[in-house]
């Protein structure tokens, strides 16, 4: 790399942290993160226990237990983690872009990347998904390396294909699409593959993966009986999700009519510079689509449901380098196309995220009612809401143990109602609870057996009631 391209890509990453950096801590930890934030403090016994019976493989959170145990619990520590993989992706796509197109290609693929709100969501957020993007674009480099490049088919670079796809293994359980695009890859370009290389990098696959094949099947056994959270696919999501991948549909309705524009103009140009780039195209095109629409028929049309936005965001990695290659074409429609692609892609990105939720300023609404009885529903909100109400309790081996113990009384069943009815007053906090049991008849029980004091409402559909008890508690 020359110091021109080595100063570009510095600027590449220093606009990545410019845009990242002062958001680190622009919203409370809530969702899924208190979850992976709490488990990454134990011990790694404890996580490769838990991860049997867990719709998670261990990697990310092996990974956060040592960050943690460096830098703490924090927004921002923990954070960082994921910002960090985010800008070790940067010089990937860079190098990806540069060797298989051009260097006006990698500028457009690294931008697209550091602009996208998914990408840029993800960075911070303290989840597995920035890490899945990472190895994911690690994978399609050596993929790239192998399969496009004539002098790539080494023996190194098809071990490191294997030792990625353990890693993606262990990353995120969407990885069985991402292995199957790979083998419609090994179809279509049959001819080019060298089978010894290949069967050794498959050996150290199953060597690596096999102490956790009998967890996959495990977990897969267990959603096919009991199903997941995410909703059966529609065909409405398939126009949905392409138009988040690219920040919204504005960006992809101006990227159809720039097409358009070329199909009808430059159509000769057009399809000669895609014969040109046939094999980068259409291996581009199979690790697309196969996984897209593999998930979305599973989702469909079988048991388990896994078509979910930030399941498949990773595809925009494959996605932005086809865009790259097609404005990399030469030209003064494609120089002024690529000016509006891009500045309307810009312009749609959203700086500061959002997750919609008041963590914090819930908690301390609740620490200022000085009660000490805490009903929580749905009960998995529990670690969101001790994290905030009291991170030294947050800290603790044994918390969920010691929750009642510490006035914490997650609504699991009728017995924790049969709990909370002997208390003269609690605080209920409803975490979007009717979502979550839309069926369930706990409100009735409460308006029976208590008398609303007070409530306050918080971002995300939350509420802080405060109930008094009746003095006729029949029901």
């Amino acid at each position: 790399m020359n110091k021109k391209s080595l100063l570009l890509l510095f600027a590449l990453i220093l606009l990545k942290l410019v845009i990242s950096i002062p958001f680190l801590n622009s919203q409370p930890i809530d969702l899924d993160e208190p979850f992976s934030i709490y488990h990454s403090q134990k011990s790694l016994t404890h996580l490769l226990t838990i991860f049997k019976t867990e719709n998670n493989p261990p990697l990310h959170f092996i990974f956060l237990h040592f960050w943690e145990q460096l830098f703490g619990i924090g927004a921002i520590s923990v954070r960082t983690l994921s910002l960090l993989f985010s800008v070790l992706t940067i010089p990937i796509l860079w190098q990806i872009a540069a060797k298989f197109i051009n260097t006006k290609g990698a500028i457009i693929l690294c931008l697209l990347f550091i602009f996208s709100d998914f990408h840029h969501y993800h960075a911070l957020e303290a989840r597995t998904y920035s890490l899945l993007v990472l190895e994911y674009s690690l994978l399609l480099y050596y993929l790239l390396k192998s399969l496009i490049d004539q002098n790539g088919a080494k023996v190194g670079n098809y071990i490191i294909i294997g030792f990625l796809n353990a890693l993606l293994f262990y990353t995120h359980y969407i990885f069985p699409f991402i292995l199957l695009s790979e083998v419609f890859v090994v179809l279509i370009f049959i001819k080019a593959i060298d089978w010894k290389k290949m069967l050794l990098s498959f050996v150290l696959f199953g060597a690596l993966t096999l102490p956790w094949i009998s967890v996959l099947v495990t977990r897969i056994d267990s959603i096919n009986t009991s199903g997941t959270w995410v909703s059966t696919a529609q065909y409405s999501e398939l126009y949905g999700f392409i138009n988040k991948f690219f920040n919204d549909r504005w960006v992809f309705m101006m990227l159809m009519l720039i097409i358009v524009t070329f199909m009808f103009f430059k159509r000769t140009e057009l399809l000669m510079f895609f014969t040109k780039n046939k094999k980068i195209s259409l291996l581009l095109l199979t690790l697309i689509v196969v996984p897209f629409f593999g998930a979305f028929l599973l989702s469909k049309y079988g048991n388990i449901a896994l078509f979910l936005d930030r399941y498949l965001f990773f595809l925009t990695i494959p996605i932005f380098l086809l865009c790259a290659l097609f404005f990399s074409q030469k030209g003064q429609l494609v120089f002024y196309s690529t000016v509006v692609f891009m500045t309307v892609f810009i312009a749609r990105f959203d700086f500061k995220i959002d997750n919609n939720r008041d963590g914090y300023k819930l908690a301390a609404y609740v620490r200022s009612t000085g009660i000490n009885t805490i009903l929580i529903a749905p009960e998995y909100y529990d670690l969101t809401f001790i994290y905030h109400y009291n991170n030294r309790l947050f800290k603790d081996d044994y918390l969920r143990t010691n929750e009642v113990k510490n006035g914490f009384y997650p609504l699991i069943n009728s017995q924790t109602l049969e709990q909370i009815r002997t208390k003269k007053q609690f605080v209920l906090i409803d975490a979007d609870y009717s979502f979550s049991h839309p069926k369930d008849t706990t409100q009735k029980w409460l308006e029976a057996n208590f008398k609303l004091e007070s409530q306050r409402e918080f971002k995300g559909n939350y509420l802080v009631k405060v109930y008094q008890k009746r003095e006729l508690v029949n029901y």
